[in-house]
């Protein structure tokens, strides 16, 4: 063994007993390791901390030195990579949550004995999450320079699905532009497929399980804050559901050696797109084809296949993509120049001497079928362009609805500063600039619906209806509420949660709380309520108390809060025409 292989091998190991052990005295500072608390959250950190320690020390100490290989030895994944996407992740996942820490009802839920232990603000929280997990994370990009050094064959597959990863991400609404970037869909994939298709099986699973869970992490930045727990639960259903699929997907993609592997590739996920959106545990958010939502041509092949033939036609090209540029790395196309002949070849069933350009067809094909998507929704968008339909020739048949968005947090205990914000919004779209609500700026033009958000009026407007106002202020609320509706002269949908008493077991009455939509008459009648059918696993809904009861006490313990599902399904009737609305998750 040479000897820069042999220092670069104590140096790699020792980085991670280095990092690991000067982290140890961290463990008695409470801002930092909180053992007086072991909330999930340093579980987690100290179980990664203990794999860069243990691993880093079997390394060291394990009595066969390590001995020159093959190329192609190297190529496996390896300990050091799967401790680098541990550490990635967690300290991802902290980073993420640390922006509870400004939310004063999370602070209330610590000072109240709560299962959680965060710092008075996100600032520090965040500080906390560098000073645990950056080393660990140094010493794991430490130990990849080790291994380029080291000649390693191909040692940067990580960073590249990690690449992809992002990409993927940036195609949807981020953290970076609340519209995301669409155009980048079309390339993020090409890094991730580039991996999967030179790698054995293990590391199909391995990289297409890191894709999957960093890039579910990111996606679903804003859940950070949603709940106490509906990032981790999301990070830790979409990495199983992942790594399931790669274990699935990886024989077929190096079992299936033909020109089409790409073809197989687009068409597997697109099917896993729509497992994992499917069933109790289905969370459609961040389908592939959601990210084109502001290309209306692409978009109308959903009117034929659903979402799910748009993630197809975009995982096809990243796939086919992916092959050309393998292709042409290994010099399968010598010649630029060849090119025209090499694709008329491929489609004729040809090759040159020395070349295969069979693949090419399939390419081709990915092509045309992009490129047919687009022309056939160009003619239906061309096709519905009547100036006819417009909507100031529609006249009467028109109907107007304004759509209130107050921008507040529900969770907050601010009710009546929310419904102010409601009331000045509402009037301030009917009025349109006038003083009194019954004015419309265009006579003849009137709002036919107001609706408010999901849970945009949090009291129980059924329960504190029956209360006595001068006794309850959430009464004296709900009062204000219901004369402020009637004073729009118009229908009004608004979320809130509503409620039924039922018999239980023997003489026992049991309540069902629900997460509703109420819909108001001008005169001040309801109308119709809608009870949410399809409810959020895990944050709104978890069917399994029984079989389960420590899962369901987990959950609670981080103030989650159950509702009932409803079991049917609302049709509102107003005087004009009729509707239906789904609440929040049942939209996806």
């Amino acid at each position: 063994m040479s000897s820069l292989r042999c220092m670069t091998y104590w140096i790699k190991y020792t980085l991670y007993v280095s990092a690991s052990l000067a982290l140890f005295p961290l463990f008695f500072w409470p801002p930092v390791m909180r053992i007086e608390r072991m909330d999930p959250h340093t579980i987690m950190y100290l179980a990664v901390w203990g794999m860069h320690l243990l691993y880093g020390l079997y390394k060291i100490l394990r009595k066969n030195e390590p001995t020159q290989k093959s190329p192609l030895a190297d190529v496996p994944i390896g300990g050091e990579e799967v401790l680098l996407a541990f550490a990635g992740i967690g300290f991802l996942f902290s980073y993420i949550f640390a922006a509870n820490a400004n939310l004063d009802y999370v602070q209330w839920f610590i000072r109240s004995g709560g299962n959680l232990k965060l710092a008075p603000d996100s600032r520090t929280e965040r500080l906390v999450a560098f000073v645990r997990y950056g080393p660990l994370l140094l010493s794991g990009i430490g130990v990849y320079i080790c291994k380029a050094a080291d000649r390693s064959p191909d040692p940067w597959r990580l960073p590249t699905v990690l690449f992809s990863s992002l990409l993927t991400t940036l195609s949807f609404p981020s953290f970076v532009h609340l519209d995301g970037y669409g155009i980048l869909a079309w390339v993020a994939l090409i890094p991730l497929f580039s991996v999967l298709f030179r790698s054995d099986r293990k590391g199909i699973v391995f990289y297409g399980t890191v894709y999957g869970t960093y890039t579910s992490t990111l996606i679903n930045f804003w859940l950070g804050t949603f709940s106490l727990v509906s990032l981790q639960v999301i990070i830790l259903i979409q990495g199983t559901f992942y790594f399931l699929f790669m274990v699935v997907c990886a024989p077929l993609l190096k079992r299936v050696q033909t020109p089409y592997r790409f073809l197989l590739a687009a068409a597997l996920f697109t099917l896993f797109e729509y497992a994992r959106s499917s069933g109790f545990l289905g969370y459609p958010w961040g389908l592939l084809g959601a990210s084109q939502y502001r290309w209306i041509a692409i978009l109308q092949v959903a009117s034929l296949t659903g979402v799910w033939g748009v993630s197809f036609i975009v995982f096809l090209w990243n796939a086919a993509a992916s092959e050309l540029v393998r292709r042409t790395g290994e010099g399968t196309l010598r010649r630029i120049g060849r090119s025209a002949s090499v694709v008329s070849a491929g489609w004729a069933g040809k090759s040159f001497p020395g070349d295969r350009p069979y693949w090419l067809r399939g390419v081709i094909f990915s092509g045309l079928l992009v490129g047919g998507a687009i022309l056939y929704g160009g003619w239906v968008i061309g096709k519905g362009l009547d100036p006819a339909g417009s909507s100031d020739s529609l006249g009467d048949s028109a109907v107007r609805i304004a759509l209130i968005q107050q921008n507040t947090d529900p969770r907050k205990d601010e009710y009546r500063k929310t419904f102010e914000v409601l009331r000045t919004l509402t009037e301030g779209v009917l009025t349109q600039g006038n003083n009194s609500a019954k004015e419309r700026a265009k006579p003849g033009e009137p709002v036919d619906l107001v609706v408010w958000s999901e849970t945009a009026f949090v009291p129980n407007i059924r329960r504190w209806s029956r209360e006595d106002p001068e006794k309850y202020e959430l009464a004296r609320l709900v009062r204000d509420f219901r004369t402020f509706q009637k004073t729009l002269g118009t229908y009004l949908l608004t979320g809130n949660d509503d409620y039924e008493v039922v018999a239980g077991e023997g003489s026992e009455e049991v309540r069902k709380n629900y997460n509703a939509a109420v819909f108001f008459a001008p005169d001040g009648a309801i109308r119709g309520v809608y009870h949410k059918n399809k409810l959020v696993p895990f944050t709104e809904y978890f069917p399994y108390e029984k079989e389960f009861p420590w899962v369901y006490h987990a959950l609670q313990s981080f103030d989650v809060h159950f509702w009932e599902p409803g079991t049917e399904q609302t049709v509102f009737q107003h005087p004009r025409f009729r509707f239906s609305t789904p609440i929040c998750f049942e939209d996806v």
